[in-house]
């Protein structure tokens, strides 16, 4: 009897210490979760790297010290994670992810820390894909500054994530969510008195949203009124790019004008990034249309009110902006929006790059627009970047457009 008692109460006691290890184990990582993720600016990330990671997560502690965590409702640029899971390792001794992209050299310059985890993930956020194999770290240090790979140093008090796989390598750091967008202002009869420069601006009762609530589902950031994420994706004509006289840098520095661009021209897509023009799906020089002109202190931009661009954080299109708003520029820091108008422009442009972004006028926007949801447009085009990256071929067959194309597709949310 004894001995059997004694067996009953070392399984008790047993099991409640697995239970505390599992408790601890679920709250540490699961401090890394209910974040945002940012790259850390001057990475040289590849395009492959989303700007902003959303962590909200659930951690499922494993008896062994292992946790996994599914990736349902993770995020990269507003684009939900699917059909994927991240299984992490609390502070090995040996690395369970050795030989992965740069896994070894973060695995030993992290070992000096006063914790981290390492483990493997694999997941689909539209665009945003994993490749298999791809190591995941993540660690805080609130003593000492850390190292990651590519020497970038790792300042304490952060919390740090690093992606590395055999085709790329991003590190994002934790930083304050979004700037929340102005409320709402009631709105009054007196207009904005006219710009003699820019054209027909929008008086304080005229709505740039206009047109029908299709009550798309949409992803909301905190502090973002419903009544701005449900904005219509409709748009005037389905004409969705930016006017003639728009700007790119290229590679060499130079400045070149949106009609002048040219399929292999290598635009600046972000801070230290460039990407190749594989095709257009608007190129038209004639013909006045209006756009949205958005203004900062230093810059301003002109694309059709459905063109997406990143706004406070996230994808948005521009008939969404108002002032007071957070663009981000071609530094990668961003500028408080000053002015909204409604301008008239000559022709449509609109080139693809590779990577799905562009800086236009030192704004940094998409090449994608509400016309068709972002994800989807990026896999339709998909056979395109694979037949000009794979031969050098690109087609003009959607420079005038794609209008029965997208009548067939899903329409992008106003707010991503």
């Amino acid at each position: 009897m004894v001995r059997i008692a004694a067996i009953f109460i070392y399984s008790l006691l047993f099991s409640f210490c697995v239970a505390q290890q599992r408790k601890m184990t679920g709250d540490r990582v699961e401090g890394f979760f209910g974040r945002f993720m940012e790259v850390v600016p001057g990475t040289p990330v590849k395009e492959e790297c989303s700007k902003l990671v959303k962590h909200f997560g659930q951690a499922t502690p494993n008896d062994n010290g292992t946790v996994l965590i599914l990736t349902g409702s993770i995020q990269h640029n507003g684009n939900k994670c699917r059909e994927g899971t991240m299984l992490m390792h609390d502070s090995p001794e040996t690395n369970p992810v050795a030989g992965v992209g740069k896994a070894d050299e973060t695995f030993d310059n992290l070992q000096v820390s006063d914790g981290f985890w390492v483990g493997e993930s694999t997941r689909n956020c539209g665009r945003w894909q994993l490749p298999k194999p791809t190591a995941v770290f993540m660690v805080y240090d609130k003593n000492r500054k850390l190292v990651g790979p590519y020497n970038v140093p790792l300042e304490k008090g952060f919390t740090y994530m690093i992606f590395t796989n055999k085709r790329f390598t991003c590190i994002y750091r934790d930083v304050p969510p979004p700037s929340p967008r102005p409320s709402p202002k009631a709105p009054s009869p007196k207009p904005v008195a006219p710009s003699e420069a820019d054209g027909e601006t929008f008086s304080a009762a005229e709505d740039i949203n206009d047109g029908d609530t299709v009550g798309v589902p949409v992803t909301v950031l905190p502090g973002v009124p419903k009544e701005s994420a449900e904005a219509t994706a409709e748009d005037d004509d389905g004409s969705t790019c930016f006017p003639a006289d728009t700007t790119v840098e290229l590679e060499d520095g130079s400045v070149k004008e949106m009609a002048q661009v040219n399929i292999g021209d290598r635009v600046r897509v972000g801070r230290s990034m460039f990407s190749e023009v594989f095709m257009f799906t608007h190129r038209l020089q004639d013909g006045e249309n209006y756009f949205v002109k958005i203004e900062t202190d230093s810059s301003g931009i002109s694309l059709t009110k459905g063109h997406y661009l990143f706004v406070n954080g996230v994808l948005a299109a521009a008939k969404t902006v108002q002032v007071g708003d957070l663009v981000e520029l071609a530094s990668g820091e961003t500028a408080t929006v000053r002015a909204v108008k409604k301008v008239k422009g000559t022709g449509l442009y609109n080139p693809q790059t590779i990577s799905g972004d562009i800086v236009v006028n030192g704004i940094r926007a998409s090449t994608y627009t509400t016309t068709v949801d972002p994800a989807f447009a990026h896999r339709l085009l998909t056979p395109f970047r694979a037949l000009y990256q794979a031969f050098g071929v690109a087609t003009s067959a959607f420079e005038r457009g794609a209008v029965n194309l997208a009548k067939l597709a899903p329409q992008g949310a106003a707010i991503l």
